[in-house]
C-alpha cells in the first residue's frame, strides 16, 4: 500500500470502523502484532476516547512498543506515539510517571529533527499535555478540599520533579551555540509551558531577569 492509501485508512476508514464496532480495539492485539497498526489504532482510540487508561493491565499498548516508535524512522509514527501520550479526552485523568518518562524521552530523541512541521505538530501535542497536566492537578486539590483525595502530596511533588526537569532541559538547549532546531523546539516548550503555567518558580542561577531576557530576545531573533 502507498502512503496515501494508509492515511486515507487510518484518517477516514478506521475511525468510523471503531466509533461503531469500539470492542474491535480490543481483539486488535489478537489480530495482528504488527507495530504501526496496533500504533495507530491505539491512536485512533485515544482520539474517540475508547482507551482511557493507555497502561493498564489491559491495554492495547506496551511501554516498549511506544518507546520504539518514538525512534521511528517514520515522522508519523513518532507523532502517532506523542499524541497517544498527550491526547486525552478527559484532562483531569492524572499523569502517571511512564507517561512522563515517555515524554522526557520523546524529546530527548527527537530534539534534532530537523522538520518545521515536526516540531509544529510536537508543540501543539505538548500544549494539550500541559493542558491536562494543570487540569488534573486543580483536579487533585479540590477533590483534596473536600477531603475525597489522599494522594495531593505525592502528585503535586511527580508534577513538580517533571516540570522542574522539563525546564531544565529547555533551558539546556537555549545556547546560541546549538543547533536551530534544538533552540526552536526548546523555545516554544518553554513559552507554551510559561503561557499556560506561569513563571512562579523559574529561576536562572547567575543572570537576573533582565540579562536572561536580553538573553532568550536573541535567540528568538536567531531563529526567526
Amino acid at each position: 500500500s502507498t502512503p496515501l492509501h494508509r492515511f486515507l485508512i487510518a484518517e477516514y476508514i478506521l475511525p468510523k470502523i471503531l466509533k461503531g464496532h469500539p470492542e474491535y480495539l480490543q481483539d486488535l492485539k489478537e489480530i495482528t502484532v504488527n507495530p504501526r497498526t496496533l500504533i495507530v489504532c491505539t491512536r485512533i482510540g485515544r482520539t474517540l476516547g475508547l482507551c482511557p487508561n493507555i497502561f493498564s493491565t489491559f491495554s492495547l499498548i506496551e511501554q516498549n512498543l511506544i518507546r520504539q516508535g518514538i525512534t521511528s524512522e517514520d515522522e508519523q509514527i513518532c507523532l502517532d506515539c506523542l499524541f497517544i501520550l498527550c491526547e486525552n479526552p478527559k484532562t483531569t485523568e492524572y499523569i502517571i510517571d511512564i507517561e512522563f518518562d515517555l515524554i522526557k524521552y520523546f524529546l530527548q530523541m527527537n530534539v534534532d529533527n530537523g522538520s518545521t512541521s515536526f516540531r509544529n505538530q510536537a508543540i501543539s501535542l505538548l500544549k494539550k499535555h500541559f493542558i491536562r497536566l494543570k487540569d488534573s492537578w486543580l483536579f487533585c486539590a479540590r477533590q483534596k478540599l473536600k477531603n475525597v483525595d489522599q494522594d495531593f502530596a505525592n502528585l503535586t511533588e511527580r508534577y513538580r520533579t517533571y516540570l522542574k526537569w522539563l525546564i531544565n532541559w529547555c533551558c539546556s538547549h537555549l545556547y546560541l551555540e546549538g543547533s536551530y532546531c534544538q533552540r526552536h523546539l526548546a523555545i516554544l516548550t518553554l513559552h507554551w509551558l510559561i503561557h499556560l503555567h506561569g513563571n512562579e518558580g523559574i529561576q536562572t542561577k547567575n543572570l537576573n531577569s533582565m540579562i536572561f531576557m536580553n538573553y532568550l530576545i536573541k535567540i528568538r531573533w536567531n531563529i526567526y
